[in-house]
């Protein structure tokens, strides 16, 4: 049997599966990749980021998530990087009129 690895890239983290030689599969997930930043202290706190769309574009990540707040209140959010080792550094941009 050949064994073969799945690596799926999420904004939360890198996971990868790797099925051993009797075909039972494991995963391993890295830290998030970016986090949900200053808003997590917030009045009405970010709760999760999901549904990521993400291109690759003249030498930069660009990226745009829904931002979902703890009340259930959600938005769109976009950021911009050159590398993912420096993901959780860039700046998030609240995109208005997407709420």
């Amino acid at each position: 049997m050949k064994s073969f690895t799945i690596i799926l890239l999420l904004v939360t983290g890198v996971a990868t599966a790797v099925p051993s030689v009797d075909g039972k599969f494991g995963w391993n997930a890295s830290v998030p990749l970016i986090d949900l930043g200053s808003g997590k202290d917030e009045a009405d706190p970010h709760g999760a980021i999901k549904d990521p769309s993400v291109v690759f574009h003249e030498g930069h990540w660009h990226v745009i998530t829904t931002l979902r707040k703890k009340s259930g209140k959600g938005m769109m959010e976009q950021l911009s990087f050159a590398d993912w080792e420096r993901a959780n550094e860039a700046p998030c941009t609240v995109m208005e009129g997407c709420n």
